[in-house]
């Protein structure tokens, strides 16, 4: 099962653009102002890895960005497959 953020260096045969991306799509608010939020977008390379695994393998991962974001809290979180929803 191959799991690693899109900012990792593509090692092996299989180029990025040719790859099964998932991401984890959260909503994340200031803790000093919880009504100002804003979309976060983590998107993975993730060959083999299910809707399910990704569900079971994501407080790990926005554990992760939690520390990079302390001002921010993650408000509701899912996983879907990558490039399917329109930004707005």
């Amino acid at each position: 099962m191959a799991w690693r953020p899109i900012s990792e260096p593509c090692r092996g045969p299989k180029p990025y653009l040719d790859a099964i991306m998932i991401e984890i799509f959260l909503v994340a608010c200031l803790i000093e102002d919880p009504s100002r939020c804003k979309d976060v977008s983590l998107v993975y390379s993730a060959e083999g890895v299910s809707l399910m695994q990704c569900l079971m393998m994501s407080p790990a991962e926005i554990a992760k960005w939690s520390e990079v974001h302390p001002r921010w809290f993650t408000k509701r979180w899912t996983c879907r497959p990558a490039g399917r929803y329109a930004k707005t």
